[in-house]
Order: structure tokens, then sequence, then C-alpha cells
């Protein structure tokens, strides 16, 4: 099967004069292996008969050259373009680019006398396809980080060209083929202040998740007071239990208590009964409950006095 490769932005070198990721296969003449890292028309030899390939791979400069006039119009063709489209939704891959990107129009792809066009560049799988004309951001075969955890479906696409008909009505089949890629989980969970076993709490919801071959993190929400019963090692355990592939993190948000302070009032001349009186009202701690705890104060002060005459 011929096998055809675009350079995109992430195989060229990061110095000028330098090999691309890709140019090893040219190196090495790998059989039915055609490279593209120029703009060039490329042609691929198929059991069906000869495909032309308008290749546009990523762009070094802000220049673009147009060569369908070396197209043959009775040759099935496909553009192959690594390009950012103006229309083209961006997927987490944005965040990883380096300076900004060159942008086509939608129309600049739309109006090329090929049967296809194959974008690639954006992860994010999409069709763009306009006025007949198939344009199709398949997207990346694997999710990069958990900004894709809820993308849809990953996949290759399958294309079939009939060589006896015209321009424009030769694809006569468009299919998705979906691929087992890595999914990525995230497990949050709160633990309440209450909570004797918090590991425990976080365990079940670890039992609620998919984690078997994913790439997992968690993330817990817990007050300080139950902060350090968190178990890490048990729930890493856990998670390797249930087929995990890969624990990316594990974080707690530790929710800080506001301390009550008593340093705008005066506690001159007040007794350490008054103290507790004013602690609980700050607190706004039940009256019936305020004063059943007041009383329980005074009796062990008065019964300390005692002792110590």
């Amino acid at each position: 099967v011929p096998v055809f490769l675009l350079v995109g932005n992430h195989d060229l070198p990061h110095t000028t004069h330098r090999a691309s990721a890709v140019e090893i296969f040219d190196v090495l003449d790998v059989a039915k292996v055609t490279t593209a890292e120029r703009l060039d028309v490329y042609r691929v030899e198929t059991k069906s008969g000869p495909l032309q390939v308008l290749a546009l791979p990523w762009i070094r400069r802000s220049a673009i050259l147009a060569r369908e006039d070396v197209l043959d119009p009775t040759v099935p063709s496909v553009l192959a373009a690594h390009v950012s489209v103006s229309s083209a939704k961006p997927g987490t891959e944005c965040t990883m680019m380096i300076g900004q990107d060159h942008v086509l129009l939608q129309s600049d792809l739309a109006g090329r006398p090929v049967d296809y066009v194959a974008l690639g560049h954006i992860h994010r799988r999409q069709e763009l396809s306009t006025s007949g004309l198939p344009m199709v951001y398949a997207g990346s075969l694997q999710r990069v980080d958990f900004g894709e955890e809820d993308h849809e479906a990953k996949g290759f696409y399958v294309l079939d060209l009939d060589p006896a008909a015209d321009l424009g009505h030769r694809v006569t089949g468009l299919e998705l083929r979906p691929v087992q890629a890595r999914s990525f989980v995230t497990i949050d969970q709160a633990v309440d202040e209450d909570d004797l076993d918090p590991t425990a709490t976080v365990l079940r919801a670890i039992g609620r998740h998919h984690a078997r071959g994913a790439i997992v993190r968690v993330r817990v929400k817990t007050p300080a007071s139950t902060a350090a019963m968190l178990r890490e090692r048990d729930i890493r355990r856990a998670l390797e239990e249930a087929g995990a592939h890969t624990v990316a993190s594990f974080s707690r948000e530790v929710e800080r208590e506001q301390r009550t302070r008593l340093g705008a009032v005066s506690l001159e001349g007040r007794t350490l009964t008054q103290v507790l009186e004013l602690y609980l009202q700050t607190r706004e701690t039940p009256k019936d409950r305020a004063e059943k705890l007041t009383d329980y104060a005074r009796r062990l002060m008065e019964a300390h006095d005692e002792e110590r005459d």
C-alpha cells in the first residue's frame, strides 16, 4: 500500500539547513513511501491507477505558490495541506504553538481543481466541506492532554475515488474509521469535614470511573481537618489495580478554615467564662448548645479551683 507523508510543523528542525524528521525515508529509499517537504504535485501509483497529490506542507514562509496549473484534470487529485483554515475550530494544540500560525481562508482551498482536500495540523476532527468539495481535518490519532478528555472519537478517513468520473464527481465514499485512542480521565472528589475515612471516599470515586488503559488525574477538595488523613499511596495503588495506564497527578485542594479573631475586642477585665461566651457568639453557636458548653466550662473551672484550695 503506498504511503504519502506530508511534512508538518512538528517535523521541521529548529534551525535552517537541517534535515526534517521524515527525510530518513528518502535516504533509506523505503519502497512505496513518498515524502512531501515542499509545495509540489506528486504522482503516487496505486493498484487502481495513478493518483495526483497537490502537497502543501507546513509553511516555512508566508508565500504560497499556486501549482494547480500542472495537474492533469483526467487523473484523480487530492490536495494534502498541513495548514490552519480560518473556519476551523482549533483544538488544545493551540496552547502548544509558538508564534502565530499562517491561516488560510477556506475559499483559498475550495477553488482548487482537486477531488478532495485532506487537512492536517489541527487535532480536532471536523469536516469543512463546501460547494461539493470534501474538505476534512481527520484530527490526531491520539489525545494529547486533558483538554481533549471529552473530545469525539479519534480515527482516520477512508476515501473512495472513481477515476472514470469527471472532476467534482469522483468521490464515491468517505468513511471515518475509529481507532482505540488512549483516554484521559479526571476524577474529582470533594471530602466532607466529618468524613472519618476520606481515602475510602476517594477509592469509591475511582470505582465509578473507567480507568483501565487511561491516563488519570485525581483532584481532591478537602478541608484542612481531613487533608492529613488522605493516603496517597493507597489511592495510587487502587488506580494501578484498576488498570490505569498512567497516574498523571494527584492533587489536594485544601480549604483553609478562616480563624475567628478576637483581637479587635478588648479582653481586659473579662473572666474566662465571658471570653468563652464571646467566642461562641462569634462562631454563631446555637444558644442552647452555647449554654451547655458554658455550663460545662464553669464546672471544670470550679472543680479546678477546689483542687487548688
